[in-house]
């Protein structure tokens, strides 16, 4: 997916935790992941 303009490996990485999350959320299984939210910050700045 990087080499398709997607991101690179670390953004991928963060928005595939991400989406893991959000799916957990949604189905109720669990709350949002402090790690997932700090990463979720980091990437809106990049």
């Amino acid at each position: 997916m990087s080499g398709q303009g997607f991101g690179d490996e670390r953004a991928l990485a963060i928005l595939f935790l991400s989406a893991v999350d959000a799916a957990a959320r949604f189905y109720g299984l669990s709350e949002r992941s402090r790690v997932v939210g700090i990463m979720e910050d980091r990437l809106s700045w990049i």
